[in-house]
């Protein structure tokens, strides 16, 4: 997969990382009808970060800059009244599952400008709150152990399905706890309470 970009200044490089960032947001939103296809984060995470993005050499403004996903951490700058996280293209693609607004599902919206207010409001809940700089690096942690848990099944030619079937359920505790809910499943954290509303 490649993304290109072509900016003549760094503002507006700046301004079209950001952009590119509030895409990524809902861009997991449009998940396949096939119900037997199912991606968990570190799935997203291993996906979104192989890809290559391409960005203008800023000095020539002609010949491309070609950066793997995984190496290039893209800012959501304090200078655009963002909270200043940084993550990598696959970690944003993950982050649907995590942040939003679970009673306004973005699809919702009774027309195409309350579906934009509703996706701001969601985009916000990650790019704008205290609570994401809280929760980011510990969901990023567990990210961390599925892509691990990938990588070893792999490398033993197990289908990593299999292995996500022995602790799937122990990572959802870890994430229902630092999005807001209990030690198991109760009370629901908005992991949880997204996955109730999340037709988008």
């Amino acid at each position: 997969m490649k993304y290109k970009f072509n900016f003549k200044s760094k503002k507006a490089l700046l301004s079209a990382i950001t952009t590119m960032v509030s895409i990524l947001i809902v861009s997991n939103s449009y998940a396949n009808d096939d119900k037997s296809l199912q991606y968990d984060a570190g799935e997203h995470t291993l996906i979104g970060n192989s890809v290559d993005l391409y960005f203008p050499d800023l000095q020539t403004g002609d010949s491309d800059i070609v950066v793997k996903a995984a190496k290039m951490p893209l800012p959501l700058p304090k200078s655009l009244q963002y909270n200043g996280l940084e993550m990598t293209y696959g970690e944003y693609v993950a982050m649907p599952d995590f942040f939003g607004i679970p009673e306004k599902p973005i699809s919702d919206g009774k027309n195409l400008k309350a579906r934009k207010e509703r996706f701001n409001q969601a985009f916000n809940s990650l790019a704008k709150t205290t609570t994401a700089v809280d929760e980011v690096p510990k969901l990023l942690a567990v990210f961390s152990e599925e892509t691990q848990l990938i990588n070893d099944a792999l490398k033993k030619g197990i289908d990593p399905s299999q292995a996500y079937k022995k602790v799937n359920s122990e990572l959802n505790k870890k994430y229902n706890k630092i999005t807001g809910g209990g030690d198991w499943y109760y009370p629901k954290g908005r992991m949880l309470l997204l996955g109730e509303t999340n037709w988008d």
